[in-house]
């Protein structure tokens, strides 16, 4: 989509918590958004680089965006960025990528290939936008605003230009802790790998130590990642959540729920790091309290056979049923049928079915750690301490009895969670991004 030459300025809606005196007018601004990956119709990184586009063009913002040259995705932007906001705020840099070190994931334990080739993917379509920068391609921008790939280690020699440049939200600082590590099985090596490799990232990596020393704010996901950044120098660090919801699609009041027989939803990657088996592990103990309970687990990958497996030694084929993958829109529609979500990442940024689910007006049960212990609702979740892998199953199984067991503090729980959803919504989240940008170009100016 095209747009020429610097727009007009022009007063847009300022964010309710900018100073008093810039609260009158906030710019028509021009912003360089680098989102690797932005599809309208997906979930994680695409997602979330479509949700910056969209809701920073919402507020009369002219968005330049610099994106992977991937046709499907990049058709798809344009067509409902037309629908939704018109033609005239969008501009597409479509930018190819080129792989690096193609054959070394031969190298790389099979568990961690899939993470590997993305990162590859992600540094060499990197390297393609630094050399755009260096020619001049974001000259007469007001703002360069990084958003994906939402990882702190991956850096961004964007840090030289000129104009104000943010970093984030993104997360990487999180470990799995040593507690928990037997839940990973076979990929305990292959984590202990991936920690090992981004801490020497951050010792030997320039882009990664300019980013930190360069960037005017580092927005990141959890306290963990707050504390790598500025370990490693960065100027200013802050909280700021990667997901969200519209706030159109927040029902007015949290659906009605079934509990005489709970359906319990969970909801990922059947990976390693999402621990699904725990969950499995922590229904058995649940029917003991709600016989009548279910388990739905939405989602697929690597983990499926074992999970299939452990599903049968359990006793709990009738009980839980593994749905697969299915389009975003059915999830959602789970949330609304579902009692209470489990989520049981034992590593994660932050946890975008936990947000899903808070802004369905659906309590969660996670551990205490990482994003979403930084971001749950303090009454609309129950936190799990990080405590011996062994002793999770029984923990987690208390922690859903204390929400479900009582209907009146399980209606406060689900209004909370909504509540906490309303003041998270994606359209927030640009008004924070929006007076930051204000704050730091008054500061240049």
């Amino acid at each position: 989509m095209n747009g020429s030459g610097p727009p007009a300025e022009r007063a847009v809606a300022a964010p309710a918590d900018l100073p008093l005196d810039q609260r009158a007018r906030v710019a028509r601004l021009r912003i360089a958004l680098l989102a690797s990956a932005c599809h309208p119709d997906r979930g994680s990184e695409p997602g979330i680089g479509w949700s910056w586009v969209r809701s920073l063009a919402s507020l009369g913002h002219d968005v330049e965006l610099f994106t992977r040259a991937d046709p499907e995705s990049n058709r798809r932007t344009i067509e409902v960025f037309a629908q939704t906001c018109g033609p005239a705020r969008l501009r597409l840099h479509a930018v190819p990528g080129r792989p690096r070190l193609p054959h070394a994931d031969r190298l790389v334990p099979a568990a961690m290939r899939e993470e590997w080739r993305s990162l590859q993917q992600y540094f060499g379509w990197l390297s393609t936008v630094d050399e755009l920068a260096r020619t001049g391609a974001m000259t007469g921008m007001d703002v360069v605003h990084h958003v994906t790939l939402g990882s702190l280690n991956s850096g961004s020699t964007l840090a030289d230009l000129s104009q104000p440049v943010l970093f984030g939200p993104v997360g990487g600082g999180q470990r799995c802790p040593p507690e928990l590590r037997s839940l990973l099985g076979a990929s305990r090596y292959g984590e202990f790998l991936r920690d090992a490799g981004w801490a020497t990232r951050r010792l030997v990596s320039p882009r990664f130590r300019h980013t930190m020393r360069r960037a005017d704010v580092v927005l990141v996901t959890n306290r963990d990642t707050a504390r790598v950044a500025a370990r490693h120098g960065a100027r200013r660090v802050e909280l700021m959540m990667s997901d969200g919801t519209w706030a159109d699609t927040l029902p007015a009041t949290p659906p009605v729920r079934d509990l005489a027989a709970p359906l319990l939803l969970w909801v990922g990657a059947l990976r390693p790091r999402k621990a699904p088996g725990l969950a499995l592990r922590a229904f058995r103990h649940i029917l003991d309290d709600f016989p009548a309970a279910r388990l739905e687990i939405v989602g697929d990958g690597a983990l499926r056979p074992e999970l299939e497996r452990l599903r049968s030694e359990l006793g709990l084929t009738r009980r839980v049923e593994l749905i697969g993958h299915i389009p975003h829109a059915e999830v959602h529609a789970r949330y609304l049928r579902a009692a209470l979500l489990l989520f049981t990442s034992v590593r994660d940024s932050l946890g975008g079915q936990a947000v899903d689910a808070w802004a369905s007006g659906l309590p969660t049960v996670s551990f205490g750690h990482q994003g979403v212990g930084d971001f749950a609702p303090p009454n609309g979740s129950a936190l799990v301490p990080v405590c011996a892998a062994g002793q999770a199953p029984r923990r987690f199984a208390a922690a859903v009895g204390s929400i479900l067991r009582d209907p009146a503090r399980y209606e406060r729980s689900c209004a909370a969670a909504l509540e906490h959803a309303r003041r998270q919504t994606l359209e927030a989240r640009a008004d924070r991004a929006t007076a930051l940008y204000a704050e730091l170009l008054a500061g240049r100016r």
